[in-house]
């Protein structure tokens, strides 16, 4: 059971989420929150992936806190990250990541996804 990206084949939902929160921490300087953080040390949110399944008891008010002047979709995108985003929202995000080869170390699967995305001017949705 895991994620499914359109193109980028497929991955387990705590490496996905784990490569999510390494791209949003370190390529766009976020800072994962307290109240998150705490959450994640429940027995009942034992895995990362708990809550963004919904299975959490009680769900953070946000997950990451990104710098100021960090782009409203970004912010978006790592605090929503199995939402759907338009083809525009997609062609953004990839514009924002396409010259960080550091994105493409942390998550090649999530780089190649948002470029044959914007590439085909499709949106990004995982499922």
């Amino acid at each position: 059971m895991g994620v499914d990206y359109k193109w980028a084949g497929s991955a387990s939902y705590p490496r996905y989420y784990e490569e999510m929160a390494a791209v949003a921490t370190k390529v766009f300087g976020a800072k994962i929150t307290d109240e998150y953080q705490s959450e994640q040390g429940k027995p009942e949110n034992h895995t990362m992936f708990n809550y963004f399944l919904g299975k959490a008891h009680t769900k953070p008010t946000s997950k990451f806190e990104f710098p100021e002047g960090t782009p409203k979709i970004v912010c978006r995108f790592f605090e929503e990250p199995e939402e759907y985003y338009d083809a525009e929202e997609t062609a953004e995000l990839w514009s924002l990541v396409k010259d960080n080869q550091l994105v493409e170390e942390l998550s090649h699967q999530l780089y190649e996804e948002l470029k044959l995305d914007a590439e085909y001017g499709e949106g990004y949705y995982v499922s």
